[in-house]
C-alpha cells in the first residue's frame, strides 16, 4: 500500500482494494494512533457494510492498534476495512502482501 498514513475521523472508514488473478498466501498489517476495526471483506460483504446491513468477512478484529493477519484467499476482489470507532481522529499505515 502507501507510507502515507489514512487520517480517519471518527466513524469514518477507508477501503483499501487489491486483487488476486489467482489463490494466493495473504499478508496485511495495520498499525494505528488509536484503535480502530479492521475486517478483510469481497465485493458483496463490502456492500453489506456500506449499506449499514450486517456483513460477514474472512478475518478481522475491533478496537485494537495494531492488526496483522495471514490467509490464503482464492482469486477475487477484496477489500481492507480500516474503521475508526472511536472518538479521537486516528492515523493508521496499512503493509499489505500478496
Amino acid at each position: 500500500m502507501s507510507d502515507e498514513p489514512i487520517l480517519l475521523d471518527s466513524g469514518e472508514y477507508q477501503a483499501l482494494e487489491f486483487a488476486l488473478g489467482r489463490r494466493a498466501i495473504v499478508e496485511y498489517e495495520v498499525r494505528s494512533s488509536q484503535p480502530v476495526s479492521v475486517h478483510l471483506v469481497d465485493d458483496d460483504d463490502l456492500a453489506d457494510y456500506e449499506s449499514g446491513e450486517g456483513f460477514s468477512y474472512f478475518v478481522g478484529a475491533r478496537n485494537r492498534k495494531r492488526h496483522f493477519e495471514r490467509l490464503r484467499l482464492p482469486a477475487g476482489r477484496y477489500f481492507v476495512v480500516i474503521e475508526n470507532e472511536g472518538v479521537d481522529p486516528a492515523a493508521a499505515v496499512c503493509d499489505l502482501y500478496y
